[in-house]
């Protein structure tokens, strides 16, 4: 397996290497396509990604996985399915952390691929999604950043209607909707709560990125999670700081335009 590794990172690189001779670099679009289509494609990906430091290699490998779990879900056992959940949550709580900072296109793929998982398998066969995650934020930026990361991947693949394509998309994020509400929404807005409080002045762009999230979800959730003494006077504090201002604002003018009755508004 370790000089399938090495194989698989060197045609990787020849793929993305635009001075390689031209039949190189096909056969080596040959060569990845293969083992993209076979039957270890999940292990392997599993393995370069945290074997290879090349980002071109970890993004091929979040590519495989992707594919995979799009279009060969229903095929999967239950094995392979619970090795990419182990992997992605390992990665996210350990890997993540401990190494140099990644470049946002290879944190927003990780999340889109989680997505896709909570999509399939949240909350019947796999309750503990989001709910892992919620118990490490304390382990640092890093996690509470993927954190977000996956939330607004949650909204974008799953509960916003304007990417849903069938009454069965529809269906999927009522389900997912409805265990949330369940299981963590009230864990998920104390953690946007603290996020709020604790780096608006040593960590804006994750604040900032915590209000946009929550302007994603207020629609939705229900109004006394946002509507409150803690919320409303922090978003009316943030308003007053330019770094935030856009994103404070949302927050507000989706509170405003939630579809209720006006009374648990202004109370």
């Amino acid at each position: 397996m370790t000089n399938q590794y090495e194989d698989a990172e060197k045609a990787v690189l020849c793929i993305y290497d635009q001075s390689s001779d031209a039949a190189l670099r096909k056969q080596a679009q040959d060569y990845c396509d293969g083992l993209k289509n076979s039957d270890g494609a999940l292990h392997l990906a599993c393995g370069l990604m945290m074997r290879s430091s090349a980002q071109q290699v970890k993004f091929w490998c979040l590519q495989v996985l992707e594919e995979v779990l799009q279009h060969r879900y229903a095929t999967l056992s239950d094995q392979d399915r619970g090795e990419v959940k182990k992997f992605l949550v390992s990665w996210i709580l350990e890997t993540c952390p401990a190494g140099p900072p990644q470049p946002p296109f290879l944190l927003n793929k990780v999340a889109q691929i989680y997505a896709i998982l909570v999509r399939n398998d949240y909350p019947e066969q796999w309750p503990e999604a989001l709910t892992s995650l919620l118990a490490a934020l304390n382990s640092g930026v890093a996690v509470i950043d993927m954190f977000l990361r996956v939330q607004d991947a949650v909204d974008a693949e799953i509960i916003n209607s304007e990417f849903h394509r069938s009454p069965a998309d529809a269906a999927v994020s009522m389900r997912v909707k409805d265990a949330l509400r369940v299981q963590c929404l009230n864990e998920m807005a104390s953690a946007w709560y603290i996020i709020l409080r604790e780096f608006y002045q040593s960590e804006p762009g994750l604040v900032k990125s915590c209000l946009s999230s929550i302007s994603r979800y207020i629609h939705w959730i229900d109004i006394g999670l946002i509507m409150n003494d803690k919320f409303v006077p922090a978003f009316y504090a943030l308003l007053e700081n330019d770094v935030f201002i856009e994103e404070a604002a949302m927050c507000l003018t989706e509170m405003v335009l939630k579809k209720m009755e006006p009374v648990p508004k202004i109370h």
